[in-house]
């Protein structure tokens, strides 16, 4: 993140904003980005009793950034320090600058292994996620489903003060990702028993989440990882040859309803699966995509089919391919713009 000040919160500078600028300070160095834009906030900054105070590295760090600021776009400035109302106070700029960055899975026992493939196969757009992972400046936590919205009420209560006047969205440093549990396209980002958790992320956060395109995590396994599936071949020969939509919309483990094409409701699941034929339709209606361990023992689809993102089989291009869209991307920027 990107951070500033307005030569008026270093003018005339009280003891106790000392203090805060300190802390704001030593919590965001290493995190964040000071934006110096020129020499006449430079010397206003020289001449502060907070800049007097610094020891000597924290005054070159000072020093460099007014170069390194000539790199950095005046328009990416996120925070800026200052005593009117239009920007944000040091107390406010503390909450911001300085807490643990939460990223709110649905289910962090099976979502954590998608995410982790995706920080692990897309180096260069995830460089700065898995330093604040490695920091413990950005921690996973665990959203339990419809919970969600009793995580993020949470998180706010502390905000309900007049320290923090703006919306929330601006303090709460929290991302959110979903599955869509949509069964067919649509124009709606979610289903529709979904639409509440929704209209609560974005009455909280606003922007900050992303709802998967297909229909749920499982959904974007790469094609090439079935093979490694045993005691399967006829559920998964059938689910490989279903075109790309089909495989984004079905279920992977339980497959399609148990009646025929003409009997799928809503007319857009009917549509999805109308070129379907026996014997993949037959298969994927009766059978499951069933796992096992090492003693062909049935084991839980849920909590084990995940692993599979940590197959060597999942690399970049096998994840694109599936994803079919620059989607997995777009994820890790939006997610880099809040840090």
């Amino acid at each position: 993140m990107i951070y500033s000040f307005n030569e008026d919160i270093l003018s005339n500078i009280s003891d106790s904003d000392i203090d805060s600028l300190d802390k704001i300070w030593i919590n965001s160095k290493e995190r964040h980005n000071l934006y110096i834009g020129d020499n006449r906030l430079y010397e206003t900054i020289k001449d502060s009793n907070w800049y007097k105070g610094l020891r000597k590295s924290g005054q070159t760090y000072i020093d460099e950034s007014l170069i390194s600021s000539a790199y950095i776009k005046k328009s990416d400035i996120q925070v800026i320090m200052s005593n009117d109302n239009n920007h944000y106070s040091l107390i406010e700029a503390n909450e911001i600058l300085c807490k643990t960055f939460s990223l709110i899975l649905e289910n962090i026992e099976y979502d954590n292994f998608f995410f982790d493939s995706l920080i692990k196969n897309f180096k260069e757009e995830s460089k700065k996620i898995k330093m604040h992972i490695e920091k413990g400046w950005l921690v996973p936590i665990n959203g339990n489903g419809n919970n969600i919205s009793n995580v993020l009420n949470e998180m706010q209560k502390r905000l309900n003060n007049a320290s923090f006047p703006k919306h929330n969205c601006n303090y709460l440093r929290s991302f959110v990702i979903i599955d869509s549990d949509k069964k067919y396209p649509s124009n709606e980002e979610v289903a529709i028993d979904k639409m509440k958790l929704l209209n609560d992320i974005k009455e909280a956060l606003v922007d900050s989440y992303h709802v998967m395109k297909k229909r749920e995590m499982e959904n974007y396994m790469p094609d090439e990882v079935f093979e490694d599936i045993k005691d399967n071949d006829s559920y998964i020969k059938s689910y490989l040859s279903l075109n790309a939509t089909q495989k984004d919309y079905i279920d992977v483990e339980n497959g399609l309803p148990d009646k025929n094409i003409a009997q799928f409701e809503p007319e857009e699941l009917k549509l999805l699966y109308e070129n379907l034929e026996n014997p993949a339709l037959n298969f994927l209606r009766k059978d499951k995509l069933i796992l096992k361990d090492k003693l062909n023992k049935k084991i839980s689809f849920k909590s084990n089919f995940p692993k599979y993102f940590n197959s060597d089989k999942v690399n970049r291009v096998s994840l694109k391919k599936r994803a079919n869209s620059e989607e997995l991307e777009e994820i890790l920027k939006k997610i880099s713009k809040l840090l």
